[in-house]
């Protein structure tokens, strides 16, 4: 059986495939030529700090819901406004942390209102997982989604990554909070993310 893909969209025929969102975050900077970003703001970077790792001589701060004893965060809620000065941000980095905003849409203005003009956002998220709520899950994306939430900004490049498509993702914590129906064919086996690098633009 043959599948006819909608030649308009040609990212569904260059799928990307990368198991690590930092360094294919690094590869599209230089790709579209940004300079190594000196403000840093990460959303949800409590537990891994990637955007920290990734630039470790930036001046750099995690917005989270909860204080984090780990890396400078400034607690807050994205959706609601972000405690800095406008235009003052080289690039707001964020990785699986937006299927847990409730209202993204509200996020991605207040992500535009902090970006410096020619400052970059970096977004990979869900397409398709399973249910994980941290502390809620509300939304999957498609990369033309992402575009479209972030329409103040130049979209440079974006895009499904299918790294984990088949994975045999059956869920981890103890509560069980996270867990899928098991059948013969074992849990969840559709696992694709998503990835957006805008920029904000000059004028």
């Amino acid at each position: 059986m043959s599948v006819a893909f909608n030649v308009k969209h040609p990212a569904l025929f260059n799928v990307e495939s990368f198991k690590s969102p930092q360094e294919f975050c690094l590869k599209l900077l230089q790709k579209y030529g940004i300079a190594t970003p000196r403000v840093v703001v990460e959303i949800g970077g409590s537990v891994g700090a990637n955007a920290h790792q990734m630039f470790p001589d930036s001046d750099y701060a995690n917005l989270d819901l909860a204080d984090s004893d780990k890396v400078k965060t400034i607690v807050c809620d994205v959706t609601k406004g972000i405690p800095l000065e406008p235009n003052s941000v080289d690039l707001l980095y964020s990785n699986d942390a937006f299927e847990h905003i409730s209202k993204p849409w509200l996020a991605a203005q207040n992500i535009e209102k902090i970006l410096r003009p020619g400052g970059v956002v970096f977004i990979g998220t869900l397409f398709a997982w399973r249910y994980h709520p941290v502390p809620g899950d509300y939304w999957r994306y498609t990369h033309q989604g992402l575009v479209e939430l972030f329409d103040e900004l130049e979209c440079l490049e974006a895009n499904f990554n299918a790294f984990h498509r088949r994975e045999d993702a059956r869920g981890h914590w103890g509560s069980k909070r996270d867990h899928v129906p098991v059948d013969m064919l074992g849990g969840w086996r559709e696992n694709w993310k998503v990835y957006y690098l805008g920029r904000k633009p000059l004028a």
